[in-house]
C-alpha cells in the first residue's frame, strides 16, 4: 500500500495535474520518490543490523544509491530513515539521511532533465521537481529498483557497482544553488 493508501502496480506517470513526491535527502542532494511506490519508512532502529528488512513477510533489498551514482555515503544520524518502495513485484529499501516530507505538485513543478545530464544519468532520474528553495532529482523507481535486483552479480572486487560514475552534475546545481 502507498502513502495514498492505494496499491502500486505499475511505473507512476508524471502526466497527471497532481502529483504526490516524498522528497528525502542523499548525500546532501534533495531527491523526490513518487509517493506512489512509497511502502513505509523506518528508523534505524527499526531496522537495527538487517540492511535488507523484511516487513510483512516481504523483503526489501537494500539500494546502495550513492555507491551506484558515485556520491560520497552519509553517515547514519538521528533522521536517518530507511524508505521502502516497490514497483510492481520488485521491493527495494532506500537508506536516506533525512525525509524532508510529502510534497504535492502541479505539472509546471515538473520539468525535464537539462542538458547537462549527458550519460547513464538520463536513466537514473525521471526530471526535476521544482521546489520553494531549489530543485530535487526525481529517481527513477525502474531504474533504483530494477537495478538493484542485477547490482549484486555486477559488484566489483571492491564491492561497487562498476558501471557507477560520478554524477554529472554539482551537488550545488541539484540544490538549486547554483551560480
Amino acid at each position: 500500500m502507498s502513502l495514498r493508501g492505494q496499491h502500486s502496480g505499475s511505473k507512476p506517470k508524471l502526466l497527471a495535474d497532481t502529483s504526490r513526491f516524498l522528497i528525502v535527502g542523499v548525500s546532501g542532494i534533495p531527491m523526490a520518490l513518487h509517493a506512489d511506490s512509497v511502502q513505509g519508512l523506518l528508523t534505524i532502529e527499526e531496522t537495527g543490523s538487517d540492511r535488507s528488512p523484511v516487513v510483512h513477510g516481504q523483503t526489501y533489498l537494500a539500494i546502495q544509491l550513492c555507491d551506484r551514482i558515485g556520491l560520497s555515503p552519509d553517515q547514519d544520524g538521528a533522521e536517518t530513515r530507511v524508505v521502502l518502495l516497490s514497483s510492481g513485484s520488485a521491493r527495494g529499501s532506500l537508506r536516506v539521511a533525512k525525509v524532508y516530507g510529502l510534497e504535492e505538485v502541479g505539472r509546471s513543478r515538473l520539468l525535464s532533465l537539462p542538458p547537462q545530464f549527458r550519460s547513464e544519468e538520463r536513466e537514473w532520474y525521471r526530471g526535476i521537481l521544482l521546489l520553494e528553495e531549489g530543485v530535487a532529482l526525481i529517481l527513477d523507481l525502474a531504474w533504483l529498483i530494477g537495478a538493484n535486483r542485477s547490482a549484486h552479480v555486477n559488484m566489483g572486487h571492491e564491492g561497487r557497482d562498476e558501471s557507477s560514475r560520478l554524477l554529472d552534475v554539482r551537488p550545488d546545481f541539484a540544490t538549486g544553488r547554483a551560480a
